[in-house]
């Protein structure tokens, strides 16, 4: 039994029937997607919302999707290799010119830093308009 068969039987019974490939949805999503899907069919049907053969296209319509989704995951994989490739630069990149960088004492945006005057509280009004 080589590597590649003894990881594809320890994968769920439901992935290994659909063959998927590219997505590997372990033992709580495939119990949902498919015995749940059975349980939500037949809860519905029980309810008289839907028929009877929803609790058996219900599954078959998820296991499609599911499918689907792993034919679509395998088309937008890169051609060649696997998994994550080496970011490569695709297009051409714009430079432009970017403002000045202020000075590193002085910060942009914020009020100045009280001085020793201002620190000492306000200045008085020398006409005394201010007092009554």
């Amino acid at each position: 039994m080589t590597s590649s068969a003894a990881g594809r039987t320890r994968r769920p019974l439901y992935a290994r029937l659909l063959r998927l490939r590219y997505l590997h949805p372990g033992a709580v999503a495939c119990f949902l997607l498919f015995e749940g899907t059975i349980a939500l069919g037949a809860l519905l049907a029980l309810a008289e919302l839907v028929d009877w053969p929803v609790v058996i296209l219900l599954p078959v319509g998820v296991a499609v999707m599911v499918k689907i989704n792993d034919l679509l995951a395998g088309a937008t994989l890169p051609r060649f290799g696997r998994g994550r490739t080496a970011h490569v630069a695709r297009g051409t990149a714009i430079v432009v010119d970017s403002p000045p960088v202020p000075p590193k004492d002085r910060v942009v945006g914020k009020a100045p830093a009280p001085t020793s005057s201002a620190a000492a509280g306000p200045e008085p009004d020398p006409e005394g308009a201010g007092s009554s």
